[in-house]
């Protein structure tokens, strides 16, 4: 029996969880990274829809509290990318040395970075990029989003009772919707006005 490892693997939105193999691809790539390095596995914890930016993701929390708790023993996490596990170089300096506490050392199947100081200094780099490109990509799609809302476009999510959204453009696989008025929700949203 090789190392016990647990797999740990995240997509940033739900919406990548619901239309993208990105977990089942980063499950099966463990899997087979596994069999060729002789790792066992012992657990499998996967966020759906969290940011890497902080520590506030479910499964991560859970996977944090087995460690410590020792109801899962293992000398390996197993991430796709280590961007899969941080994109905030504190966060993942400080969890890195968390988990070393218990025995447990962080490995990316993407991104080799070796042992002792010489890994150290690579993760922190890796750790350093992922942040300043995550930034990078937050002040774009924010960006983007504020010019689709000045031209009128719903960004997304549910749009507010008494809407619904209708598609007024295609570009491709994208559209561009905007929002219309619903008119069975709209009577309802009349009548509480009026009766307010």
């Amino acid at each position: 029996m090789g190392k016990r490892t647990i797999v740990y693997a995240r997509v940033s939105t739900t919406r990548q969880a619901d239309h993208d193999l990105s977990i089942p691809d980063q499950l099966a790539h463990a899997e087979r990274y596994c069999r060729e390095h002789d790792l066992t596995i012992v657990g499998t914890y996967v966020d759906a829809g969290a940011s890497a930016r902080n520590d506030n993701r479910p499964e991560f929390q859970r996977m944090t509290g087995d460690i410590k708790s020792g109801l899962v023993k293992a000398e390996v996490m197993l991430v796709h990318a280590l961007s899969r596990y941080f994109r905030d170089s504190f966060g993942s300096a400080f969890y890195v040395r968390e988990f070393a506490k218990y025995g447990v050392s962080v490995v990316s199947m993407t991104q080799e970075t070796g042992e002792g100081a010489q890994g150290e200094f690579i993760r922190q780099m890796i750790a350093s990029f992922d942040e300043y490109q995550s930034a990078e990509t937050a002040k774009h799609v924010t960006r983007s989003m504020l010019e689709n809302a000045k031209r009128g476009y719903w960004n997304g999510s549910t749009p507010p009772f008494g809407y619904k959204t209708i598609t007024v453009e295609r570009h491709g696989n994208k559209e561009k919707k905007k929002l219309a008025i619903e008119p069975k929700e709209a009577e309802l949203v009349k009548l509480i006005f009026q009766l307010y």
